[in-house]
C-alpha cells in the first residue's frame, strides 16, 4: 500500500466521521448515508487516478465531474415543494436548492425533514472531501487538511 492510499483512506474516514458532527441541525440524518456514498466515490476516483500516476489537475477533475453528476441526480430523486413532475431538471434543481436555503433560513435545529436541505448538506459534504484530498495528496500538505473537515464541527457549534 502506498502513501497515496494511506493518505486517502485517511481523508475518507475523517470527512465520514465530519459529517456526523452536522446530525444536531436537522431531525433528517438520510444525508449521512448519501454524503457516505459520495465520499466513497470521490475516494475511490482519487485513489485509482492517482495510482494510474494521471496529474493533480485530471484528479481534481474527475472528483468534480463525480460531485456534479451525483449532486444532479441526487436532485432529480428528490421533491421539491415549488415544482412538480412536469418541472424540467434545469428549473427543479435550483428550486430544490432555493426551497432548502429558505427551510435553513426560517427553521430552528433540529429542523424538520426537507430535500432541499439534503441536497445541499450533501454537496457540501461532496465539496469539502474534495479540498481535504486536494490538500493531503493534490498539494502535499497533509497538516492543513484539518481546516476543511472542521468547518463542519465549526458550524453546530456556532449554531
Amino acid at each position: 500500500m502506498r502513501a497515496t492510499d494511506r493518505s486517502t483512506f485517511a481523508v475518507m474516514i475523517s470527512v465520514m466521521l465530519a459529517c456526523l458532527t452536522v446530525t444536531p441541525l436537522t431531525q433528517d440524518s438520510s444525508f449521512i448515508a448519501f454524503s457516505w456514498v459520495l465520499i466513497i466515490a470521490i475516494g475511490a476516483a482519487s485513489l485509482g487516478l492517482r495510482r494510474a500516476g494521471l496529474a493533480n489537475g485530471a484528479v481534481l477533475t474527475a472528483q468534480m465531474a463525480i460531485l456534479v453528476l451525483y449532486s444532479l441526480g441526487l436532485g432529480l430523486t428528490l421533491t421539491s415543494p415549488t415544482s412538480d413532475i412536469s418541472t424540467p431538471w434545469f428549473e427543479h434543481y435550483p428550486s430544490l436548492w432555493a426551497a432548502g436555503i429558505e427551510h435553513m433560513r426560517t427553521q430552528a435545529s433540529p429542523m424538520a425533514p426537507d430535500n432541499g436541505v439534503t441536497l445541499i448538506f450533501v454537496t457540501v459534504i461532496g465539496i469539502i472531501m474534495i479540498m481535504t484530498d486536494l490538500l493531503v495528496s493534490g498539494v502535499g500538505r497533509p497538516a492543513w487538511a484539518i481546516a476543511p473537515p472542521a468547518t463542519l464541527f465549526l458550524v453546530p457549534a456556532l449554531g
